[in-house]
Parts: C-alpha cells; structure tokens; sequence
C-alpha cells in the first residue's frame, strides 16, 4: 500500500487555544481525500527542518521559510503560500532544493479589497469620531453634526497598480459613481476599460483625491521604485497613512 500523502499547515493557522485563526479556512477537502493526511505544526519562526521531515507539502502562513528549513531527505515537494506574497520564502533556496512555491491570489483577492473599501468608507463617514461620541453619552452625541463627513459621490478613486486585488476594489467601487483613475504601465488595458478605470501617468495632482484623505499621495509615487518594480498599490500604503492621520484628527476634534 502506498504511504499517504502528507500536508503541513503552519502553526499560526491555530491560536495558542486551538482554535483555527481562520474558521472559514475550510479543510474538509484536505480530511476527506482518499490517500492524504493533514497535521498543523507547532508555533515555529522560522519554520525547522526538522518539523517537515516527513511531510510532502506544506501550507504557509507568515512564519519564514528559508534555506535552514528544508530537510536534507528530500521529501518535502511543494509550499504553498496562503496569500499571494512569498516575501518570507526563500525562493531561490527552493529551486534548488526542487520545491516548488505556489501562491494563493483568488484566497485574497476580495478580503483584501473589502478591507480597503470599509476603510474608505469609514474615514470619509466619520465612523471612528461616531462611535466614540456614540459611546461617550448624549451630551457628545449631541456634536455629531459637526462630524458629518463626506459623500463618494463624484469623488476620484486612484491606485497605482490595477492588479488582481486593485481591480476588485475598482468592482466594489463601482454603486459609488466615482470617477477612477490608475496608474499602471502592465496594466490589462481591456479589463481598465470594462470597469472604467482612466489609464493616467504618474502625476502627483491626479493622485489627490477632491476633498480627499490622501492629499500627499505625490511622495509615495517619488519613490515607488524602492518598493519593487516601480508598481505600488496606494490603497496598501495609503490605509496606513490616513489611519495615523485620521486618528489624530479626530483625537483633536474630540478634545477640542
């Protein structure tokens, strides 16, 4: 009879209680095949040879997989990154090793995107400022008026990038009757047309959004070729930005 074969997940992919960090991560598939075994590792960074010695595949989350992780006895044929990123893979100790590295774009694609949009919607909304008011009592309920925020209406939605993630907030975007605009020289210029994304340069003025939470956009775009291929996606670094900015805003507002 042959021996099974035998998939590894992180050990991330559980919380130190057990219970799954991604309940709708369904395994089922990986239970039921016929002639496949499953098993989670325990919490490791890096991932040690020695935790997939007897394992074919494994399923990687964010521990790091280098050259010190592969097994000398061969036997590990394939990571498969859960995400589309393989920053935390040695790619080229991988090839050597004849392990192949897959990635998972359509895992998440559309969280990704979803993520984006509820943030922008929260800071042109005001939402942080409200709940806190919402919470603090009717006396700051009372100033909600003067946190009335901003409508999508008519608003410009840029990325650098309209890539497999970028392109679905574009769909998302799409009830809000923005005006959208991208930067992106491999872009698929059918799909830029079929969801109405103006192809532009890389000019900082068409990256500040009218009314906008993104007003110093143009900085990102001078040094986008340290990140890589010259391609970033603003949503990415933006998200991070505006927070910060938006949360000392609105601490200001609140203690004003």
């Amino acid at each position: 009879m042959a021996a099974p074969f035998r998939v590894a997940l992180s050990g991330d992919f559980r919380k130190p209680d057990g219970s799954p960090t991604f309940p709708d991560f369904d395994l089922a598939p990986l239970r039921s095949a016929l002639g496949l075994e499953m098993a989670f590792l325990e919490a490791a960074n890096p991932i040690r040879a020695d935790q997939i010695v007897d394992f074919d595949a494994l399923i990687l989350l964010t521990p790091r997989f280098g050259g010190e992780s592969i097994h000398p006895n061969g036997r590990l044929s394939v990571v498969a990154r859960f995400g589309v990123g393989y920053d935390n893979v040695d790619v080229d100790a991988c090839s050597a090793a004849g392990i192949a590295l897959v990635i998972t774009p359509d895992g998440v694609r559309r969280p990704v995107a979803v993520s984006v949009m509820a943030l922008m919607l929260a800071l042109t909304g005001k939402l942080m400022i409200k709940d806190r008011l919402t919470r603090a009592g009717p006396e700051a309920f009372n100033q909600r008026a003067q946190h009335m925020g901003v409508g999508l209406v008519g608003r410009t939605l840029g990325t650098l990038g309209v890539g497999n993630i970028g392109a679905e907030l574009f769909r998302l975007a799409k009830p809000f009757d923005m005006t959208f605009i991208a930067h992106d020289p491999f872009a698929d210029a059918g799909i830029a047309a079929e969801l109405g994304i103006e192809l532009v340069g890389l000019v900082a003025d068409r990256f500040s959004l009218v009314g906008g939470f993104w007003q110093s956009v143009g900085a990102v775009g001078e040094h986008a070729e340290l990140l890589g291929c010259g391609i970033i996606a603003i949503f990415a670094i933006s998200w991070l930005v505006s927070f910060i900015v938006y949360r000392r805003r609105a601490d200001r507002e609140l203690s004003a």
